[in-house]
């Protein structure tokens, strides 16, 4: 009797395992990945998360998407917020702005709703240098012009906390010059527009982005903060051939929820990494000018020393940056 109790007892113990099996063994992905990009719809992250998106989809199983979601408001941070808030189960996954991490130094982490040291990176898959640009007509047409000019000069970023701002600040710190700013812009998409509108006087703007506005003239690239000549302006000097030492790469990240399962994290960052290297998503890139970013695309780790590179720069002028960002608190 004992031996038949014990059999129906392992029998029942091994079917529940057995139906438990399949779920528990699902493939990652089995539904739609969530994209947050925390910018305005037609920007730099915007556009890519698109384009990464489709070519990402290419080796996802046939019913799962990844859908872009734009999260907007207060100059990046809420979606970033948000992206930091949700489930770490790969299922959302997100654009993070650097730009970001200065307004976390400033408040502390708990504050400012989000850790970047935290969160699970998945990759770094874009790059390309800081122009500082003017519109066309404007008076300014070196650095030389910009240190003259000096204290009268507006400046144009999205906000305080934002890679805009930041390399705004950065560029005049490193030039002696004080920080006149004109903000409150959804996304970098804005930028330009207002740049020609006369809404400001000058702004740094990413040289991809505003490669459409200088070919029609619209705009005017004035420096290229990198250690060399962005090769679509040939004719615009860098600002250490102006006689200051600014180099400012803009990089392009993402990233999970921290605490997201390092299996799920090597799926992406393999997902990603082939993307990059897709002939359509390149054929693209050209197209729109920014095949120039694809330079030196990496997994986690490089997204991680990026990281920990601005945080060298934020603590660079970490006076200057908790003074911008308490003052708009």
């Amino acid at each position: 009797m004992k031996s038949k109790t014990l059999f129906v007892v392992l029998t029942a113990i091994l079917a529940a395992v057995l139906l438990l099996a399949p779920s528990s063994q699902a493939e990652y992905p089995d539904q739609d990945i969530s994209w947050i990009v925390p910018f305005a719809a037609g920007g730099g992250y915007d556009v890519w998360a698109r384009a990464l998106g489709q070519a990402m989809e290419k080796d996802l199983p046939k019913n799962v998407r990844i859908v872009v979601k734009n999260v907007t408001g207060a100059a990046g941070r809420a979606g970033t917020v948000q992206l930091y808030r949700s489930k770490a189960d790969g299922y959302t996954i997100g654009m993070v702005d650097l730009g970001l991490l200065p307004y976390q130094i400033a408040v502390g982490p708990e504050k400012a709703g989000y850790d970047l040291a935290r969160f699970a990176w998945i990759g770094a898959y874009a790059e390309a240098p800081w122009t500082i640009a003017v519109k066309k007509g404007s008076p300014l047409k070196s650095l030389k012009d910009v240190k003259a000019q000096g204290a009268k000069l507006r400046w144009g970023a999205l906000g305080p906390g934002e890679t805009h701002w930041l390399t705004a600040l950065i560029t005049t710190g490193e030039m002696g010059l004080p920080l006149n700013l004109v903000t409150g812009y959804k996304g970098a998409a804005d930028l330009a527009p207002a740049l020609i509108r006369g809404d400001f006087d000058i702004a740094p703007i990413l040289s991809t982005t505003a490669l459409p506005y200088a070919k029609s003239g619209d705009i005017v690239p004035i420096a290229v903060l990198a250690d060399d000549r962005f090769p679509p302006y040939p004719e615009t000097p860098t600002a250490k051939e102006q006689g200051y030492a600014i180099v400012s790469p803009f990089v392009r990240l993402a990233a999970a929820p921290p605490g997201t399962p390092p299996e799920i994290v090597k799926v992406l960052e393999a997902l990603l990494l082939k993307a990059i290297k897709d002939p359509e998503l390149k054929k693209w890139a050209d197209s729109t000018g920014r095949g120039f970013e694809i330079i030196r695309p990496g997994g986690a780790e490089a997204a991680r020393k990026t990281m920990q590179g601005y945080l060298g720069i934020a603590q660079k002028y970490q006076k200057e940056i908790s003074a911008a960002i308490q003052v708009g608190q």
